[in-house]
Parts: structure tokens; sequence; C-alpha cells
């Protein structure tokens, strides 16, 4: 909880950087790296700001979901309720005008552009609820999930990292039985080890 009121949860692998004057600023600036879902107190006096490496979200009051892990190179930033304006920064950024993101939307920025779409919001808030969702989802993604969240490598060996699959288990099950599902998907086997997951044929 932010000395403002607003509350923040992170995900494995993020940052949250806020000034301890927070409330006594002009406006409400925090830093964000990896992923988190906001939930901001409404203080039209003070407009509320998230940096992340490639954008700046501005909000009044509002529930949403940003994705900003570093490896990935795409972030996305998901509203659940209220409004928000966002604008890429950085080299890349092609436009520094404000896209308004409205509830149930995802705005995607890859490459200095932005996309919005329709956010399918079970799946983004998954990680929040104590789940890992995985709708058509390569492998390689889900086992940078894995990674974060069991704190461990992996390693590839003479395996189709693109191959999709279809996941749901709870993040508190031991990670050999988020990988057994994987398995019995078809098409990939693992070895662990110390530290470590090895992905096979």
């Amino acid at each position: 909880t932010l000395p403002d009121g607003s509350k923040v949860w992170l995900n494995a692998g993020s940052t949250l950087t806020f000034p301890l004057n927070l409330v006594y600023n002009k406006e409400r600036r925090i830093e964000i790296t990896g992923e988190a879902y906001l939930e901001v107190t409404k203080g039209t006096m003070h407009p509320f700001r998230v940096s992340t490496n490639h954008q700046l979200i501005k909000v009044l009051g509002t529930h949403f979901n940003v994705n900003n892990y570093t490896e990935d190179h795409i972030v996305k930033t998901t509203l659940l309720e209220g409004s928000l304006k966002m604008r890429t920064l950085g080299k890349e950024a092609i436009s520094s005008e404000d896209v308004i993101l409205k509830a149930g939307q995802q705005g995607i920025i890859e490459e200095g552009n932005i996309n919005i779409v329709r956010a399918d919001t079970a799946e983004v808030l998954a990680w929040k609820n104590g789940l890992f969702i995985c709708k058509n989802e390569s492998l390689e993604s889900i086992m940078k999930r894995i990674s974060r969240w069991y704190d461990v490598d992996v390693v590839y060996q003479d395996i189709d990292t693109s191959k999709e699959f279809d996941v749901k288990v709870s993040r508190f099950e031991h990670v050999s039985k988020v990988l057994s599902l994987l398995e019995k998907a078809g098409g990939v086997h693992f070895k662990m080890e110390p530290g470590k997951i090895i992905a096979m044929k």
C-alpha cells in the first residue's frame, strides 16, 4: 500500500520505486519494472503517473495491470476499471501523443508502436489470483514465467520453443506438476537439475 492509499501487487522478478513524499508532490509518480497490478486512489489534485522503460501512464483513479519485463521486449497495459492515458517513451517511440485506454482494453507496445486490443482479463490477472493460465502460448513464453516464479534457469535442447500450449494450474503447485501438464500436452519433456530445468524433445 502506497502512502496515498493506492495498492500495488508485484509479480515475481518485479520492482516498484516511489518517493517517500509521494502524497506531497504535484504528481504521484512511481516506476515499475516487471509486472504489477494497481488500484489507484482517486486524487484529482495530484495526478498519478507510472513510468516504465517504454511508456508513461497517466491516471486519476483506476485499476490496471502493467507487464513490463525487459527481456520480453513487449509492454502490455491492461485496464480493468476507469480510464487512462498512455504514451511510448524511449528511442523507439514513434509518437509522443497520448492514447486513451478504456476498461477491458489492452495497450501493447512493440517497437515503438501502440496497438489497442480487447483484453482477456482473466488471463491477465491470473498471476495475481494465484494461477498460471496459458492460452495458445509458446513454450518459450511459458518457461520465462516458470523461470521467474520458481527462480530457476531454463535450458533448451533441440526443441521448437515456438510450440504452443494451453495450461491452467495453481502457481503454488510444485514446479514438477506444471511441467507434467506440459508433457501430457505432448512434444516436450523435462529434466530437472538443481536450479535448472532442461526442456527437450
